[in-house]
C-alpha cells in the first residue's frame, strides 16, 4: 500500500506566528503569492520549530511520510523584486546547502563560523546571511553574529578592489591584526559578476583564503 502523505503547514512571520496558511485561502490568490515557502523534513521544522511542529514518532513515520511547509512573508511585495533577487531567493536553500556543506567538510569540528553576504540588495544579502549561518548551525557546527573588524586604512585601499580581490586581501588583514582567533572561520558568500545568479563562497581562517565555489 502507497504510503500517505501529510503536510504539517506552518506560517510565521518574523514578528509573530500566524498560523496555518491552509486555513486563510480566502485571502485570494494574490495575497499567497506574496509568500516564500520552504518545504522540510519534519525532523528539521521541529529542530527549527519546536513550539510549533512536534517531534517525528518513528512509529508513524514507517506509515507515512511527514513533511513541513515552512511559509514567511517576501521580503519586497510580489511583481516588485528585481529578476535576479527572484532567482537568488527561489534558488537559496539548495544553493546556501551545498555552500555550507563545502564549508563544513574543509574545517575541523571545533571551527567557529562567522558569515557575511556580499550582494547589492541589502535585504536579499541579511536573507542569504541568515540562510547561511542557520544551515551552519543545523549542520551541528558553532555560529557567532560577531564579525571581524577592520582598520579604517585598510577599508580605503579595499574599497577600490573588485570584490574578488578585495576578500583574501581582507583575510590576510583581519589575521595580522589579530581580529580573528584560530578556532574562527570567517565564510563569505557573494555574486562576483554583474547580473551573476549563482553564489560563490570564500572561507578564510588563519590568515589563509581558498575560494570554495
Amino acid at each position: 500500500m502507497e504510503a500517505a502523505v501529510f503536510w504539517f503547514l506552518v506560517l510565521f512571520s518574523a514578528a509573530d506566528l500566524v498560523g496555518d496558511p491552509a486555513q486563510h485561502g480566502w485571502r485570494g490568490r494574490q495575497e499567497l503569492r506574496e509568500l516564500e515557502c520552504e518545504r522540510l523534513s519534519q525532523a528539521d521544522a521541529h529542530r527549527r520549530r519546536p513550539a510549533e511542529v512536534p517531534p517525528t514518532n518513528m512509529r508513524s513515520q514507517t506509515q507515512m511520510e511527514i513533511d513541513a511547509l515552512i511559509c514567511q512573508r517576501r521580503i519586497v511585495p510580489f511583481g516588485e523584486r528585481d529578476d535576479r533577487d527572484d532567482v537568488i531567493l527561489s534558488q537559496l536553500g539548495d544553493e546556501v546547502a551545498a555552500l555550507t556543506a563545502q564549508a563544513v567538510a574543509s574545517t575541523s569540528t571545533s571551527t567557529r563560523f562567522m558569515v557575511d553576504a556580499f550582494y547589492p540588495q541589502p535585504q536579499v544579502a541579511a536573507k542569504v546571511r541568515v540562510a547561511t549561518l542557520q544551515r551552519l548551525a543545523e549542520s551541528g557546527r558553532a555560529t557567532t553574529t560577531k564579525m571581524p573588524l577592520l582598520a579604517a586604512g585598510d577599508i580605503e585601499v579595499m574599497q577600490g578592489l573588485p570584490l574578488q580581490d578585495a576578500l583574501p586581501v581582507a583575510c590576510a588583514r583581519l589575521h595580522a591584526e589579530g581580529s580573528m582567533a584560530d578556532d574562527e572561520a570567517f565564510l563569505a558568500v557573494a555574486v562576483l559578476r554583474p547580473q551573476e545568479t549563482q553564489l560563490h563562497a570564500g572561507l578564510c581562517q588563519n590568515g589563509g583564503w581558498r575560494w570554495l565555489r
